[in-house]
């Protein structure tokens, strides 16, 4: 399948943002996600995934070491990414 110039522009982004963050911790969750899984998210999980890329990083922090639940319409993308933490555990 040949993806559109603006898909390939929204991946590399993804990947640039996903993967420096500026915590080690955010980075290595979010980079691990990214080389596994991206390239096959479908279009609603892949705005979703951008969106929760905008959070600041106390919130991520927050959700990922179990201080609080994310919102409910980061649920699906949440769950996934917890997914790739355990299936590398």
């Amino acid at each position: 399948m040949v993806r559109s110039v603006e898909l390939n522009f929204r991946l590399k982004r993804i990947k640039i943002i996903g993967k420096r963050r500026g915590s080690k911790e955010l980075d290595l969750i979010f980079g691990r996600f990214i080389d596994s899984n991206l390239e096959e998210l479908d279009d609603p999980l892949l705005y979703q995934f951008e969106e929760f890329l905008e959070l600041n990083e106390s919130d991520l922090y927050d959700y990922f070491f179990g201080n609080v639940v994310p919102p409910r319409k980061f649920e699906r993308i949440f769950k996934k990414i917890m997914g790739t933490i355990a299936s590398r555990s």
